[in-house]
């Protein structure tokens, strides 16, 4: 008696040999304070020299906000 295998479908990336699968890579979401940091800092003609008035004028705005935080977030916009 034969017994048949089961047939394995591929995604297309995989079928040519030695092809990896790409990785997905999650999109990063900003926080509003981010965002108001980053626009404060457009606005202003001499705005990438003011990030550090720029996100002291939003950390006062809400005193829940952690300025560690917020600094590591825009650190990957800035």
């Amino acid at each position: 008696m034969l017994v048949k295998k089961p047939i394995i479908k591929l995604a297309p990336s995989e079928t040519r040999l030695g092809a990896k699968p790409k990785k997905k890579t999650a999109k990063r979401k900003k926080s509003k304070a981010c965002s108001k940091v980053l626009q404060l800092m457009d606005t202003w003609p001499d705005g990438a020299a003011q990030y550090g008035k720029a996100l002291n004028q939003v950390l006062k705005s809400d005193k829940r906000l952690s300025k560690k935080k917020l600094e590591a977030e825009l650190d990957y916009y800035v």
